[in-house]
């Protein structure tokens, strides 16, 4: 009998029920399915779904729904196709004869997912009787977790959600219909593949109104580890770990606080990813960012993540079937359509390849005027590559207009200095770029984006990074494309931080941050949401990850308070990206946030100690104070001076971030706690191109070649702490450990189990 809260079904399909078919091909494939309540209401019921499948293949299709999933080497893919029909709940589609979908006769259904995204947050609006959307897959233990709200809309009143008493749910139930007995050998495809309903079935009963009584958010305690004790979380961002030469500026800085964590601890200090795939990244050559960092670390489960969801959503077509795309596609035919955003293949803000494809796609769909606003690069990717990009792009351009689209790139600069600033540090780059790209004026003017970069460049302490803004004018002097009324503008970054206040100025009527001039009336989307709480930008092309469950959530809810602090450029770090890239408190009553005014008006080099001391004698008087469970704090220092490129700079950065780091364990100390000290992404650990040796790499005048990227190296994991229990170690048995695995570590480390759907932890308890 199915229980809930963690009860457990275990379905041996060794034989099938007589009214129904099961799969000859895998007729011993166990299922076991996990039910754990997330949230009840008068009305619906929200629970975690786990299936563990063991079967090696399966594939259901009923009118109106295709779904398939293929187990091969511990991986998945998954198939949904969903007739309009059936997915809005119009059963009048079905002729009289038929038998009617599950979700046309209002019981709850089950549907899922876009190929080849396990992690996928969709929700499928199948038939209105229920909804599952994919959670995560654990693809070492073959499970799927899934969130599932159980309810029905009557015709009479939308608006009213009603609940059944109970119901019966089919294991694994993946279709909008009951499985029938057929023959398999009688239904293929051209390519021998079967095509059939066959189902391996069971029924599991499951009454509601035992959901009611269970807590939602609840946590069990560890068995073996306390409550009660206070632990602080250091996130040191930019720091990975690398060989030790005289360009890994944490080796070579004097860090001996962080050496102690090491050295001699086997048990206690670790490495963990923190690029590609263990971030929801697209692959393994795609570096970490501070963004993707903190969602996965505040998570707890990997989430698709900025380029890998427009890469699904560019590589399907479907990018330009949605609300976004057909909503700036309005002004195609008598405005402009004008793109902005960073020109580079770095792959942490934006990406050339996902450009090229937007402005190709939106040609062929009918955009007859095309302007592009560039910003150059040289912080993740080398100084001086801007060149090529632009050359790439013009290319591009030019075969557009040999096909009657008029295709120009319209006006430029370099992204610290035109346009992306961010966490409001400094309006004046957002002012710079909104001249150019709005009012059509900058101090230089050019015919053509080449020479423009090619020239500006050749100044005294020219970089990409810093490039002063200009526009491309014709023949009159007259700049060749200021946004106007009735234009559409896309922004197509990918990362959210340094699109935000561009966003607000496209897009907010009543705005005071800097004198505009003029406010065009255009159709704005960005390539993403850039801020899930202010709804910013309204528009976009690519639904962002629906990051929910938090852990930050979870420990709220019970009982754990939180102070979190950083300055201004990694203060939304330790918030909203911990938070699942959301604004506010989740519990005003346990939770504050403090942040510490960075630096403006200079490059971080210039102070490369920032605020470091700030923040560790905030988080130090927090732990003090005794009024904290967790104290959560950023130290920018490592990455924003690494980003300068400035080797001597980057070592003092990496000393001070240390002596902060001291001040914060002494405090533990003092309270008997327990520390967490870890880091987001790579990058003062090194700060050369490397050739194919790893020896640093020199350009065509002999000089060194500096990295002012991030990097795709792991990076460290310590705890420790009088407050920390006898016996707790990292564990040696997980594979490729990541950034998601640290959320279910530290709320072991508060005395509760983490969810069942969060990556594993990375401790374990030895007597």
């Amino acid at each position: 009998m199915l229980k809930l809260l963690f009860a457990v079904t275990t379905i041996l399909f060794t034989i099938a029920p007589s009214t129904h078919g099961f799969d000859p091909l895998d007729p011993y494939g166990e299922m076991i399915i996990k039910w754990d309540l997330l949230q009840s209401s008068p009305g619906h019921h929200t629970v975690l779904v786990k299936i563990e499948n063991k079967q090696e293949y399966r594939h259901v299709e009923k009118p109106g729904w295709k779904l398939s999933w293929h187990w091969v080497n511990k991986t998945v893919i998954w198939d949904m196709r969903g007739a309009e029909t059936t997915e809005q709940g119009n059963c009048s589609a079905f002729a009289a004869s038929e038998t009617l979908p599950h979700c046309c006769l209002r019981r709850p259904t089950i549907v899922d997912l876009l190929p080849g995204a396990p992690f996928n947050m969709q929700v499928s609006n199948c038939c209105r009787g229920g909804v599952l959307t994919s959670m995560s897959q654990d693809r070492i233990n073959y499970v799927s977790a899934f969130h599932m709200t159980i309810g029905s809309f009557p015709d009479d009143d939308p608006g009213e959600f009603t609940m059944p008493y109970d119901f019966d749910i089919g294991v694994p139930g993946y279709t909008c219909g009951n499985a029938t007995s057929v023959d398999p050998t009688k239904y293929s495809t051209d390519k021998g593949r079967r095509k059939t309903q066959a189902l391996a079935f069971s029924r599991s009963h499951l009454k509601t109104s035992d959901m009611a009584s269970n807590s939602a958010w609840k946590l069990d305690d560890h068995p073996k580890l306390p409550k009660g004790k206070t632990i602080a979380l250091i996130v040191l961002d930019g720091w990975g770990e690398s060989a030790p030469d005289e360009y890994n500026c944490i080796h070579t800085a004097p860090t001996p606080t962080m050496d102690s964590l090491k050295n001699g601890r086997p048990d206690t200090w670790t490495l963990i990813k923190a690029h590609g795939t263990a971030v929801g990244l697209p692959s393994e050559d795609d570096m970490g960012n501070s963004e993707v960092g903190h969602n996965a670390l505040g998570a707890g489960r990997i989430f698709a993540q900025g380029a890998k969801l427009c890469d699904i959503a560019l590589a399907s077509g479907k990018i330009f079937d949605g609300e976004g795309f057909k909503y700036v596609s309005e002004s195609f035919e008598k405005n402009t359509l004008h793109f902005v955003g960073l020109l580079s293949d770095g792959g942490v803000h934006s990406r050339l390849d996902q450009l090229q494809l937007l402005i190709k796609g939106s040609a062929e769909r009918g955009a007859k005027r095309i302007r592009v606003h560039i910003l150059t690069d040289g912080r993740d990717v080398l100084d001086g590559s801007s060149v090529g990009f632009v050359e790439t792009l013009e290319a591009d351009l030019a075969k557009l207009r040999d096909n009657g689209v008029d295709a120009q790139i319209a006006s430029g600069g370099g992204r610290m200095y035109v346009t992306l600033d961010r966490y409001e540090n400094d309006w004046g780059v957002v002012k710079r770029g909104w001249d150019a790209q709005v009012l059509g004026e900058a101090p230089h003017k050019f015919k053509n984006a080449v020479e423009a970069v090619k020239t500006l460049r050749k100044e005294p302490g020219a970089n990409d990074q810093y490039l002063p803004p200009f526009v491309i004018v014709d023949d009159a002097g007259k700049a060749v494309g200021p946004i106007v009324d009735g234009d559409a503008v896309v922004t197509f970054n990918f990362r959210a931080d340094r699109m935000v206040m561009h966003a607000k100025a496209l897009e907010y009527e009543d705005f005071d941050k800097f004198d505009r001039v003029r406010f065009p009336k255009i159709r704005y989307a960005g390539m993403l949401e850039y801020d899930g709480e202010l709804k910013l930008p309204s528009r976009y092309l690519v639904s962002p990850p629906e990051i929910d469950r938090t852990s930050g959530e979870y420990l709220t809810h019970n009982g754990v308070s939180t102070f979190a602090c950083s300055e201004t450029v990694k203060f939304g770090h330790v918030t909203f990206f911990w938070n699942g890239n959301r604004s506010g408190y989740f519990n005003e009553k346990l939770e504050q946030y403090v942040e510490i005014p960075s630096d403006s008006g200079i490059s971080f080099n210039v102070k490369p100690k920032m605020k470091a001391l700030e923040i560790a004698e905030k988080a130090r008087d927090a732990i003090l104070s005794g009024k904290f469970d967790q104290v959560r704090v950023n130290l920018p220092n490592s990455d924003m001076v690494g980003h300068t490129g400035d080797i001597d700079a980057t070592v003092v950065a990496c000393e001070a971030a240390d002596v902060a780091v001291k001040m914060i364990l002494d405090a533990i100390e003092q309270v008997k706690g327990i520390y967490v000290v870890t880091a987001d992404h790579g990058n003062a650990e090194d700060m050369v191109k490397r050739d194919k040796a790893g020896k640093p790499a020199l350009d065509k005048e002999g000089k060194l070649q500096i990295l002012t990227s991030h990097t795709l190296k792991p990076v460290p994991i310590a705890i420790g702490g009088p407050g920390l229990s006898e016996g707790v170690r990292f564990r040696k048995d997980l594979e490729t450990p990541g950034l998601a695995n640290v959320a279910a570590t530290v709320m072991n480390l508060h005395g509760f189990v983490a969810p069942a759907d969060y990556e594993p932890t990375l401790i374990e308890v030895v007597e």
